[in-house]
Formats: structure tokens, C-alpha cells, sequence
């Protein structure tokens, strides 16, 4: 198959899951179908013990948004590190970041409490205009790649820095999720597995990656974002009318002969995000090439919200550097509860060695 030239492309990335302390472990991990789903000490409304993935952090007593940053941190510097030999602070760059709505365990003004933290230890600049929260929950990452790709096509910035970060690692979380009906367990095979992570994305224009001699990882070919209607949080029925709208524009992105060869979601066990994916599949089947082609890692590290595109979209490019891709364009595409739906087009790089087994 051809590759399709892309305007955009990934210049680095990088992870944080239960599964993995960097970006390749965790997708090492999630390809092997390694899981680390666990026991916690806090008991659901039947009096069993609540069960979740969690972050192994050297300081295990760490809750809330102090968490976020102890994941955040890493998985920002692993991704930084794709810019060695740059003066990065030097650049125009703008950065997204993908956070939940505020919600038990995580009050207000907790967005601005990390995103402090993380300009402290790294060096971005918080001014306006230069940094952007986006607290939309797991389809917050597309709409901040929405918002660079504007940025870098009106020259507003050289380089941006789109990323989440989430966890329910929380008592009040926890139990606002069982108390919504929300959080797996025998008794609730209609839930899900509540994670915690952190990922992290650097796009250009690939004219600008030539210029300054980087190589890109990715190209990035489509994304786009829709509404759902009814999301799950409303009392009618979704028929998965924004993930299909979604998911059309990305696919648009394709040559005429082309078709996405394998996808990489958000699945984490509600019915209601399988319905809407069984509906958007059969209305774009035909530009799919393997309806079985698809991955959702939360199987291993559990819902990790926010930061689900972009450790998704991280784990497709491992994929590629790894050569066990089942293509070179995966359609990457995630669901938030407030109703936003986000999806995305990679094109594997031209160094990339695609096998089709």
C-alpha cells in the first residue's frame, strides 16, 4: 500500500500507564495483552473490594491532582526528549492539555494546580495565549490537536505540545463512578475498569521537522471532532451519530484505493461505546480493511480518560518503530462522556517497515 503525504506529522511522544513507566513498556505491554488491574482497599456498594489499574509512583499515598503531576512529569520529559539538539524554549510553541471535567476528588482550579506544576519543572511558558486547558475528558486530546493544527497553519506557533493527563485513583472518585452505575465489577458487568495515566504528543508541519532535520515518527494525516447528540450522561439513545461524523472526515483523508488498516480506541467495556462503534462501522466499513483490526489497550491499563488519544496515538506510533503494525494508516478515535467525539488518520513514516501479517 502507498503512504499519503502528510502536512503534519508526530515528532515525539511519550507515556505514563500502569502498564508501562515510558511509552515503549506500555506498549510492549498492551501488544502482549499484559494486564494490571488489581484489588484496591476501598469497598463498592456491595461491599466488594473495588478494582482498578494504578501507577506505581515511589510515593504511593499520592491522590488527586498531586498524582496527575507525578505521572505528568515523566511522560513530558520522555516526550521532550525527541527535541535534544534544540533550544526548544527558544521556539513559538503552544501547548494543549487534556484533563476530566472537574468531579469528586478533583476540585476546582485543579487544571491550573498541574498545569503550574508542569511549566515549573519543565519550562513551558504559561501565558495566555501560549497554553490552553481542554477538561473534556477522553476526546480532549483531538480537540487539542484540533487546536494546533489551527495554530501551526496560521503560523501562530513552530511546534505544539498536545497532551492528558487522568486518573481515578481517589475515594470520592471511586465512589461517585459505583454510585453513577459506572464502575465494573461482577455485579456491574456494564462497567469499567478505572485506570490513571499520562501521554504526551509533539506536532509540526512537516516542512518545519525537515528544516530543523528531525525525523518525523508520524504523518498525521485527518483528525476531526464531533458532537454526540446523546451521550451517555443524557437520557436518550445514541445511535453513534457524532462518532460516525468523526470518523467519515478522518476517513476522507484517503486516497480513493486506500482504506484504514487497523484501529486503536477506547473501548473499556460499556455497551453504550460498542453500540456507537458497531453503528459507526457499519456506515464506513467499506473504507476498513480488517473489521477485527482493532485494539483497545484499556483492556491492560485500565480508563485512562483524558489521556487515552494520545496514549493510543502512542502506541500506534511504537507500532510503526517496532514493524509489527498491521498497516500504515491506523484510524485512532476516542469518546468522552460530555458527548465529544474525536478521531484521527496516522500515516506511517517512510522509514517505517510495515508488515501485513
Amino acid at each position: 500500500m502507498s503512504r499519503l503525504a502528510a502536512e503534519l506529522c508526530i515528532l515525539g511522544a511519550g507515556a505514563v500507564t500502569a502498564i508501562g513507566h515510558n511509552l515503549p513498556m506500555t506498549a510492549a505491554a498492551a501488544r502482549a495483552r499484559i494486564p494490571r488491574l488489581r484489588e484496591t482497599e476501598w469497598l463498592d456498594r456491595g461491599g466488594q473490594p473495588m478494582v482498578a489499574a494504578r501507577v506505581p509512583l515511589t510515593d504511593e499515598s499520592l491522590q488527586g491532582p498531586q498524582r496527575l503531576l507525578q505521572m505528568g512529569l515523566p511522560a513530558l520529559r520522555e516526550t521532550l526528549q525527541s527535541l535534544r539538539g534544540l533550544d526548544w524554549h527558544r521556539l513559538r510553541l503552544r501547548w494543549y492539555l487534556g484533563l476530566s471535567p472537574e468531579r469528586p476528588g478533583f476540585p476546582a482550579g485543579f487544571a491550573e494546580w498541574v498545569a503550574k506544576g508542569l511549566a515549573h519543572e519543565t519550562g513551558l511558558e504559561l501565558r495566555e495565549g501560549q497554553y490552553t486547558p481542554i477538561p473534556r475528558g477522553h476526546a480532549s486530546v483531538f480537540l487539542g490537536l484540533e487546536c494546533a493544527i489551527h495554530a501551526l497553519r496560521s503560523r501562530q506557533a513552530e511546534l505544539c505540545l498536545v497532551g492528558g493527563v487522568d486518573s481515578s485513583w481517589h475515594p470520592d472518585t471511586m465512589d461517585w463512578l459505583d454510585n453513577g452505575g459506572r464502575l465494573g465489577s461482577e455485579e456491574n458487568p456494564d462497567g469499567f475498569i478505572p485506570g490513571e495515566g499520562a501521554g504526551f504528543l509533539l506536532v509540526s508541519t512537516t516542512a518545519w521537522a525537515h528544516q530543523q532535520k528531525l525525523q518525523p515518527l508520524a504523518g498525521l494525516l485527518a483528525l476531526a471532532t464531533a458532537e454526540e447528540p446523546h451521550p451517555v450522561t443524557s437520557s436518550g439513545v445514541s445511535i453513534g451519530s457524532g462518532l460516525t461524523l468523526a470518523v467519515r472526515q478522518v476517513l476522507a483523508g484517503l486516497g480513493p484505493e486506500q482504506k484504514a488498516d487497523w484501529v486503536i480506541c477506547d473501548l473499556n467495556g460499556e455497551s453504550y461505546r460498542a453500540t456507537e462503534w458497531v453503528y459507526a462501522y457499519l456506515r464506513t466499513g467499506k473504507r476498513h480493511r480488517d473489521p477485527l483490526a482493532l485494539w483497545h489497550p484499556s483492556d491492560c491499563y485500565g480508563d485512562v480518560g483524558a489521556a487515552s488519544g494520545a496514549i493510543q496515538i502512542g502506541i500506534a506510533l511504537s507500532a510503526f518503530r517496532r514493524r509489527y503494525a498491521r498497516g500504515p494508516h491506523p484510524l485512532v478515535w476516542a469518546s468522552s462522556d460530555d458527548g465529544l467525539r474525536g478521531a484521527a488518520l496516522l500515516s506511517a513514516p517512510p522509514s517505517a517497515q510495515i508488515s501485513t501479517r
